[in-house]
């Protein structure tokens, strides 16, 4: 099963270890997407307000 299908909570340091896989210049952009796309200050996310 890929990684990005399992519905475990991921450790910070799992995380930070899947980030520190990858360049920063290659994620930079992804960041910026994501940002695009979630980031409307009008429209605010309901899992930006998780305290999880």
């Amino acid at each position: 099963m890929a990684a990005y299908l399992d519905d475990r909570l991921v450790t910070e340091d799992e995380y930070r270890q899947r980030i520190r896989r990858h360049r920063p210049s290659s994620l930079l952009p992804l960041i910026a997407a994501a940002a695009a796309r979630y980031g409307a200050p009008e429209q605010p996310q309901p899992w930006l307000k998780s305290r999880r």
